[in-house]
């Protein structure tokens, strides 16, 4: 389980946590009776799983293999990135799924006399749910729909990324949530505006705040040649062997001395010794004019980071 129920709707794989059932039962618990606690329980279930099965049916449409998960603050379904075009209709898939199981529902209220008191009232939360989160998801403010979707709209615009400006607008539309739910005394919207907006103000933070790379975290420019790092303290090269063998012409190695052992609490690796500059190299052969020398490395060629336009 890990936390929640797993389970498979038509082929995307889905997860439920118990807080999405913990915050649904508070937020339906002023209505008292048990019965209308479970339908409204129930209703939250369906609507909000269905506005999720929005958007993964727009997922796969593009060929992207999604996967829901229902949370205390609602829904997430996650795909791979999409161009912006294709982003924009997955972004508006969920809402518009929702008002199209509410606006049917909302007619039927309006217009046919249910007997049925239960059944009248479940349809009166069906009609809540659907129609009016929907259009509520719909205000640009990130994360929800009506945000990304602003998003989308403002980068085909511009043709550029404008998330910055989509994370302003967001503020200010947290900002005014935010007043408006706290006119009306509903203190979940007002927090759960006032946790979005402190989640922009946090994005437009750490965008903001420029990268320092230190000697060990620099990173070369495109393009830019780096030189192998040189090994630490590198043995001299072998000179070529002379015929009488002397020293330091290549004849027999000198017999390394003993090392002493070491001492309890002493180093594993005792420190390397100074570095003995190389002997003179011998004079190699005269090179040949006529003989072709050896091959040369190609050139460097720098590598440019690829761009994706916006669709």
């Amino acid at each position: 389980m890990n936390g929640g129920i797993d389970f498979r709707l038509a082929g995307v794989p889905v997860r439920v946590l118990w807080m999405f059932f913990l915050v649904s039962l508070l937020l339906g618990f002023n209505l008292q009776d048990p019965i209308l606690i479970a339908m409204w329980i129930g209703v939250v279930f369906v609507s909000i799983l269905a506005h999720e099965m929005g958007h993964a049916v727009a997922y796969r449409r593009f060929g992207v293999q999604p996967s829901i998960v229902l949370h205390g603050f609602g829904g997430l379904t996650f795909g791979r990135s999409l161009p912006v075009g294709r982003d924009l209709v997955v972004s508006l898939a969920g809402p518009f799924t929702g008002l199209a199981i509410g606006l049917p529902l909302l007619y039927v209220d309006r217009n046919v006399f249910i007997a049925n008191d239960t059944l009248a009232v479940l349809v009166g939360m069906a009609v809540y749910v659907n129609v009016f989160w929907s259009l509520v998801n719909l205000v640009p403010l990130l994360p929800l729909d009506g945000g990304n979707a602003a998003n989308a709209v403002l980068s085909l615009l511009f043709r550029r990324d404008m998330t910055h400006a989509a994370r302003i607008l967001s503020i200010v539309t947290a900002g005014v949530l935010i007043v408006v739910a706290l006119r009306w005394q509903f203190i979940y919207g007002a927090l759960l505006a006032g946790y979005f907006l402190y989640m922009n103000v946090q994005a437009l933070r750490s965008a903001s705040r420029p990268f320092v790379a230190g000697p060990a975290t620099a990173r070369p420019a495109p393009g830019q040649f780096v030189p192998p790092r040189p090994a630490r303290n590198p043995a001299p090269a072998p000179a070529p062997a002379a015929a009488d063998g002397a020293p330091g012409t290549g004849g027999p190695p000198p017999t390394p001395s003993p090392r002493a052992p070491l001492e309890p609490g002493a180093a594993a690796y005792p420190p390397h010794p100074p570095a003995v500059p190389d002997p003179a190299p011998a004079p190699g052969p005269v090179a040949d004019p006529g003989r072709p020398g050896p091959p040369t490395a190609p050139p460097l060629v720098p590598q440019v980071p690829r761009s994706t336009a916006p669709n």
